[in-house]
């Protein structure tokens, strides 16, 4: 069977993370989910969300989003909004951990952050 490449298509009616570029995007085998953080998009806006997308469901959820660019989202080590930062799933844990990019100011950020979706705490790191 030859490989090739599918278009995925989310139901009609669910609601739809902005577009965005520069985020970051893992796969959770576990839960048969695409989860994404931060981003940029055309004109500049930032995010700090965290969607994932349902690839059974085909449906996005939002597991976590704040209020604005900087550190104030629903827990205290909320990640700023960031983008071009690199992420990975720690399955073993359930986390994403996400490390790096630039914040709105385009400083570059020496920071690591985990979050367990499951258990929504979240563990932060400066160095």
């Amino acid at each position: 069977m030859e490989a090739r490449w599918e278009l995925v298509k989310p139901l009609e009616g669910t609601q739809r993370p902005r577009k965005r570029y520069q985020h970051s995007a893992v796969v959770d085998v576990a839960s048969r989910s695409l989860i994404i953080f931060g981003g940029i998009d055309r004109a500049g806006g930032m995010f700090n969300d965290v969607r994932a997308f349902s690839l059974e469901a085909k449906a996005w959820a939002v597991l976590g989003q704040a209020s604005g660019p900087k550190n104030n989202g629903p827990w205290p080590s909320w990640p700023s909004a960031c983008y071009g930062h690199s992420a990975i799933l720690d399955s073993a844990a359930h986390a994403m951990v996400i490390f790096g990019g630039s914040d709105a100011d385009c400083r570059v950020l020496g920071e690591a952050a985990a979050r367990r979706p499951a258990a929504g705490s979240q563990v932060r790191a400066f160095g």
